[in-house]
C-alpha cells in the first residue's frame, strides 16, 4: 500500500585530515583532528560507504537495513517505533507487500529483527528527474521494541541549520567501491563527512540541479563517502538526524560532494506522515 501526503510546503532558503585515526570502543571518540542506495541505473542519479570503518549498530542503533525478498537495498532510520525514514528513490514503484526492514543488526543478512512494511508513504512533489523531495516514510506491519541496539534518532527542526565546515556520521552497508557490487559489506561501515557550502555544489552540477531542499556532503580530497546500497540511509551530526542518502556523481570523488535530502526542509511533510 502506498498513499501521499498533501501539505503546505515549507520553503527554505538556503577534510576529514589525512592523518591515521584510532578506532575506539564508541563512535563518539572517532572523531576529525580539526573541526570546522541503489545508483537506478543513473550515471549521476541515486546513490550512494567508501574509505570507512567497521561500525556496531550500538553506535548507530536508529539505522536499519530496507530489504526487498530478503534482499538489501537502501538504508533507513528508526524515527519512531513503527516509521523508517528513507528515501522516495529506494521506494519509487516498490509495493509494500515485498518490503521489509531489519533493525538492531550490525549485519545486514541475519541478526536484529525483521519487520514487514506495512505502507509506503512517499513525497508528493518527488521528482523523478531532478530526485528533488527525495523523502518517504515506511509505516511497519508491527511495533519495534526499544533496546540499546534498536533507539529512534531525533530528527532536525525547520529552524536548523549547520554551517559549513560541520562534520557529521554516515552508516550503511553500501559498496566500498564504486561500480564494484562485490565490495557490499555485510557489516555496517561508518565514515565522518563535512558539510560543504552550496558554491561547491553549484561548481560541480550547475545551479539548475539544486533545491533548497539538497544538502552538500564531502571529504574534499575523496577516497570517503557514502556510496550505492547506502541511499535512503540517515547523516547525522551530534545526535540529530539532518540529512538523507540521495545522490551524487559517483562516490569518494575528489572535489566532488553527494547531494543529501535535507531534513529541517522537508519536516512539515514528515510530520504529517507520521500521523498515518
Amino acid at each position: 500500500m502506498m498513499v501521499s501526503v498533501s501539505y503546505w510546503c515549507l520553503w527554505c532558503v538556503l577534510v576529514l585530515a589525512d592523518s591515521v585515526h584510532t578506532w575506539s570502543n564508541s563512535l563518539n571518540m572517532y572523531w576529525p583532528e580539526f573541526l570546522g542506495g541503489n545508483r537506478r541505473g543513473y550515471e549521476e542519479f541515486g546513490a550512494r560507504i567508501v574509505g570507512g570503518i567497521d561500525a556496531t549498530i550500538l553506535e548507530a542503533p536508529y539505522q536499519v537495513s530496507v530489504q526487498e525478498e530478503g534482499y538489501h537495498f537502501c538504508g533507513g532510520a528508526v524515527i519512531t517505533a513503527v516509521h523508517i525514514l528513507t528515501a522516495t528513490h529506494c521506494t519509487e514503484e516498490k509495493d509494500a507487500s515485498v518490503l521489509e526492514i531489519r533493525a538492531g543488526s550490525t549485519f545486514k543478512d541475519y541478526g536484529g529483527v525483521l519487520v514487514k512494511v506495512q505502507m509506503i508513504i512517499e513525497h508528493p512533489y518527488f521528482d523523478t528527474d531532478s530526485v528533488d523531495f527525495d523523502v518517504s516514510i515506511l509505516k511497519l506491519a508491527q511495533p519495534l521494541n526499544f533496546t540499546d541496539f534498536i533507539k529512534p534518532i531525533p530528527l532536525a527542526e525547520p529552524w536548523d541549520e549547520w554551517p559549513p565546515g560541520t562534520f557529521g556520521l554516515i552508516t550503511g552497508w553500501g559498496v566500498t567501491k564504486e561500480g564494484l557490487p562485490s565490495s557490499a559489506p555485510r557489516n555496517l561501515q561508518a565514515v565522518y563527512l563535512q558539510i560543504t557550502n552550496l558554491a561547491d555544489c553549484v561548481f560541480v552540477y550547475g545551479a539548475e540541479k539544486l533545491t533548497d531542499r539538497m544538502m552538500c556532503v564531502w571529504y574534499q580530497d575523496g577516497g570517503r563517502d557514502s556510496c550505492q546500497g547506502d541511499s535512503g540511509g540517515p547523516f547525522q551530526v551530534n545526535g540529530v538526524l539532518v540529512g538523507i542518502v540521495s545522490w551524487g556523481s559517483g562516490c569518494a570523488r575528489a572535489g566532488v560532494p553527494g547531494i543529501y535530502t535535507k531534513v529541517s526542509t522537508v519536516r512539515d511533510f514528515i510530520d504529517q506522515a507520521l500521523q498515518y
